[in-house]
C-alpha cells in the first residue's frame, strides 16, 4: 500500500449529530467545509463511519 498524497482523492469529513443538539452548532462548520474542493461530507447520528 502507498503512502503518496494524492491530491484527486476526495476527503471525507464526518459531522457526528447528537441529542439535543442546536442547528448552529453544525450548520456555521458545515457552510464553511462544504466549500472546500474535493470534500465530501456526511452527517451521521450514530457515529459509524
Amino acid at each position: 500500500m502507498s503512502s503518496v498524497f494524492n491530491p484527486q482523492a476526495a476527503t471525507n469529513i464526518y459531522c457526528l449529530l447528537f441529542e439535543q443538539y442546536e442547528t448552529l452548532d453544525l450548520m456555521g462548520p458545515v457552510e464553511f467545509l462544504f466549500r472546500l474542493p474535493q470534500t465530501r461530507l456526511k452527517l451521521t447520528l450514530s457515529g459509524s463511519l
